[in-house]
């Protein structure tokens, strides 16, 4: 009979603990698993493959109507001035020969 269970982890696979258990005696690690710090007991070096998540956090998607942080309006800059001897002014007529 084969009985198949979602809890259990393949062998090799440790499942990430979002920090170290403050009663741990035995030596931690961590490592950056799916954009979050993976704690696991043991040395360092542990390849990223045999660490998961128990439950994996799915990014939200943007809220409707929420807008992208960025530089204010155009309308709220001042307007360059173009002053004698800038960048504009040494290149006109080079192309003029």
């Amino acid at each position: 009979m084969l009985i198949l269970a979602a809890d259990i982890s393949p062998p090799g696979i440790i499942e990430c603990e979002p920090q170290k258990p403050l009663s741990a005696h035995e030596y931690w690690s961590w490592r950056q698993v799916n954009g979050r710090t993976c704690w696991y007991p043991g040395h360092p070096g542990k390849p990223k493959y045999q660490l998961r998540w128990k439950d994996p956090v799915i990014p939200a998607p943007p809220e409707k109507g929420a807008e992208p942080v960025g530089s204010p309006p155009a309308s709220d800059r001042p307007a360059p001035t173009l002053i004698e001897g800038s960048f504009e002014d040494r290149w006109q007529g080079l192309n003029e020969k």
